[in-house]
């Protein structure tokens, strides 16, 4: 297996564990609560890594701090958005948003090159993701916190991209990304709720986000570590095979109905994913 294939197969393992992670996050009655559960087993993956693997420099440092910071915001208004919108729309349009500017950014500043092919099947996926969000049942303020969420998806896959591959070692970013990762969405949960309901309402959500942990594990493992193998543009693209798994869940499990145009687009994007893969 060449290291292009490998990155491609640990995208696709992503796909799978992203769909499932944010179900969960839109089924939890408190979404930031949810996500506190997600960090916390963050904070336990990163523990051993911290512990073996070489401390990062300066530069690292500060690249480590951005990506904590940027993935805050992200987390953040990734919760308001499924507050305020069905799972089977805003996760298309955030996705698609995301694909868009990540691969812009991808080529822009981290020096990918994606062949012609590759481009075709970004299209299909790009394509596929925006019809969905054409018939999708969304107004207007829900569409802003959307599109900010894939913008915020985007940036934060530059970023991290870039400090995967300069990290001395895949655990050195793993580690202490995840360990930082656990300041900024804990610190808002507690701003944000009120002193006699913090307790009550954390508990509340803990089998929710004990799976949601498990899951976002599953989703963001193994795309950092796709990152230095294959362009970001590209890794991104095959996580869109989600929105199939994702209109699933919203239909089977969050009691929404996607129509016939959703999924004529979500096979749409899977076809695009299999063009990036044989475009390789």
């Amino acid at each position: 297996m060449t290291a292009s294939t490998l990155g491609l197969a640990l995208a696709a393992l992503s796909a799978l564990g992203t769909a499932i992670s944010h179900a969960l996050v839109k089924a939890g009655r408190d979404k930031l609560a949810v996500q506190v559960w997600i960090r916390l087993g963050g904070l336990l993956f990163a523990l051993p890594f911290v512990v073996t693997s070489p401390l990062p420099d300066a530069r690292l440092t500060g690249w480590l701090v951005l990506a904590a910071a940027v993935h805050g915001i992200y987390q953040a208004v990734l919760a308001r958005s499924y507050h305020a919108n069905d799972f089977a729309a805003a996760y298309p349009i955030a996705r698609g948003t995301g694909l868009l500017l990540t691969a812009a950014g991808g080529l822009l500043l981290l020096g990918d090159r994606i062949p012609l092919g590759q481009v075709a099947g970004i299209a299909l996926v790009v394509a596929g993701i925006l019809t969905i969000a054409r018939f999708g049942r969304i107004h207007r303020a829900g569409l802003a916190l959307a599109v900010a969420t894939g913008t915020m998806t985007a940036v934060y896959s530059v970023v991290d991209a870039h400090a995967m591959r300069i990290a001395p070692t895949i655990g050195t970013f793993l580690g202490w990304f995840f360990l930082l990762d656990t300041i900024s969405t804990p610190t808002l949960f507690f701003l944000t709720r009120g002193k006699g309901t913090r307790r009550a309402l954390f508990l509340a959500e803990r089998k929710t986000g004990l799976y949601a942990a498990l899951g976002a594990l599953a989703a963001f493992v193994p795309a950092l570590i796709a990152y230095r193998f294959a362009p970001a543009g590209v890794v991104n693209a095959l996580r869109e095979t989600s929105i199939l798994i994702a209109l699933a869940a919203g239909r089977l499990w969050l009691g929404e109905r996607p129509g016939h145009w959703h999924w004529a687009a979500g096979i749409a994007i899977a076809a695009g994913a299999i063009i990036v893969v044989a475009a390789n």
